[in-house]
């Protein structure tokens, strides 16, 4: 603190001596208080006579002093600068701070006066503290108000754009606002209503042929690929004949050897019946017994009993010969049909068995259909099999060939029904019949509208225009302009076209859209504005 009692320091007094003078014993503080203000305590500092405020000069150097008080005001007052504007030169005190020594009215009112002076500026040559921070603060806001309104500017600007790209040209549209702008017509007309059944099938192939070996053994050849067309009685597949070869060979042998027993029995019985009818004639003659009658009979009994088993052996061994000779040609499998190889099953080197064999019902080796007879198996539902008939035509569509329709007709309706996805389904089976169904391929969903029937010449209407009002069935046509409910007796529909029975005349336009659940026209315009 600058003041302690009623005394205090004197204005020149430095620094330092009044830090030594709070510094002093605490043992006479009493003495120091009872001196009064420029005492001799002073000791021989140098005292400026008591109302001289001169300035110092500039050989003094320094600011202008003043009271005794002065000093700490300005040493308070340097803080102040130093925070705000240190980069500033160091003010000059203004004279009005200079007013005599320091009084009792002159302490902490000539610290605010030296404060409020150097505020305001006086004495500085830019002007006080508070009206360069004032200046500042208005600069800034200025700036910123400035960037605000460019800001708006331009935003105003880029929505007034975006409202002119989307909506200009609505807005400065023609308002075609007639009575019949609101709603679409469509007119009345005669033609023919094609009652149809859909279903889902799959394209197969009307003829389809796995194809086995009779033979066995090993695969000596099979040049063939999936794909690959071939002609009936084409050999495909060849295994290792030499099994079956010593097979033929030996039953050749056989059948020699029972045609050899065949010639010694007729030989045989040729002798005995010989051999008999001399015994016979010796016999009448009295010249043998009858015991060597019956033993000719007997000899040539057994004679032709021996001819009949060599007559069987023979059959027996050219038969077995023939079969031989069938396993033997059995090695080379051929094509039992025309068409195409569709799956291959078995390769050159691999070992089949035969269907011959007991054990097993032989090695499939590949199969075989014919493209040029080809089927759509549909599942038609338990609901729509009533309305379907053989002979009935078909529309095929298939994804692979979206814009291109199939012909075909029912050939045949399977009397058990299934049950897929807990749903009961009848098996209906459609032959194409289009010139281009090799565009088909085996296994391709195929989509089927069943036509069950056809009704030529009937006034039609589209499905949407036929509502239900108060129990009735009406239609919504344009008179003078103006729709009006018409009712009107329907008859069979295809869910786009409905026949009308009784009610309309060919030349009556007929309200598709634009109408309410009410029959009442939309309010377009504004729809249009704001949703299109």
């Amino acid at each position: 603190m600058v003041h302690r009692g009623d005394g205090a320091l004197p204005a020149g007094q430095p620094r330092g001596r009044r830090r030594a003078r709070r510094g002093a014993p605490r043992g006479a503080p009493g003495a120091a208080r009872a001196q009064a203000p420029g005492a001799a305590d002073n000791r021989g500092r140098r005292q400026r006579p008591q109302g001289d405020h001169r300035r110092r000069g500039a050989g003094e150097g320094g600011p202008p002093l003043g009271p005794s008080r002065r000093g700490v005001a300005e040493g308070r007052a340097g803080k102040a600068r130093r925070r705000s504007l240190h980069h500033l030169q160091r003010p000059r005190v203004p004279a009005k701070a200079h007013r005599g020594p320091l009084g009792r009215d002159q302490g902490p009112r000539g610290l605010q006066q030296v404060a409020n002076a150097l505020a305001q500026g006086e004495g500085h040559p830019h002007g006080g503290l508070r009206h360069r921070a004032r200046r500042r603060r208005t600069g800034g806001k200025e700036r910123r108000h400035i960037l605000k309104r460019l800001l708006a500017v331009i935003l105003a600007a880029a929505a007034l754009w975006a409202l002119w790209h989307f909506y200009g040209e609505r807005l400065l549209a023609p308002d075609d606002d007639t009575e019949t702008s609101a709603f679409t017509v469509a007119p009345a007309e005669r033609g023919d209503l094609r009652l149809t059944v859909s279903a889902t099938g799959v394209v197969t192939p009307l003829v389809e042929v796995e194809v086995k070996s009779k033979a066995g053994g090993e695969i000596r050849t099979f040049p063939f690929r999936e794909g690959d067309r071939l002609r009936k009685g084409q050999i495909v597949v060849t295994l290792d004949p030499e099994t079956e070869k010593s097979r033929v060979n030996q039953a050749t042998a056989d059948t020699l050897m029972a045609e050899g027993r065949l010639d010694k029995a007729r030989i045989a019985e040729r002798d005995a019946r010989l051999k008999l009818k001399r015994t016979t004639r010796l016999f009448k003659n009295g010249v043998i017994s009858r015991q060597d009658l019956d033993d000719a009979e007997i000899a040539l009994a057994k004679a032709v009993s021996d001819v009949k088993i060599a007559e069987a052996e023979l059959i027996r061994a050219r038969e077995a010969l023939s079969e031989a000779q069938k396993r033997l040609a059995d090695t080379q499998v051929r094509s039992p049909i025309t068409g195409t190889i569709l799956k291959k099953f078995v390769e050159e080197g691999q070992v089949i068995s035969s269907t011959l064999s007991s054990a097993s019902e032989g090695t499939p080796l590949f199969t075989m259909a014919d493209l040029d007879r080809l089927n759509v198996k549909a599942m038609v539902d338990e609901v729509d099999i009533g309305a379907v008939r053989e002979g009935q035509e078909a529309i095929i569509t298939v994804d692979a060939w979206p814009d291109r329709a199939f012909t075909g007709k029912v050939t045949r309706i399977l009397p058990q029904g299934r049950v897929e996805r807990t749903v009961t389904v009848f098996d209906v089976e459609i032959g194409v019949e289009d010139r281009d169904r090799e565009l088909l391929k085996p296994g391709m969903t195929a989509g089927v509208e069943i036509v069950t029937e056809v009704r030529r010449g009937v006034l039609l209407a589209p499905a949407e225009a036929v509502r239900t009002k108060s129990g009735k069935t009406v239609v919504h046509v344009v008179r003078a302009g103006r729709p009006v409910a018409v009712e009107v007796e329907t008859g069979k529909t295809d869910g786009v076209k409905t026949e009308i029975v009784k009610g309309l005349g060919e030349d009556d336009e007929v309200i598709v859209s634009g109408l309410d659940g009410d029959g009442k026209r939309r309010n377009k315009r504004k729809r249009r504005f704001f949703f299109h």
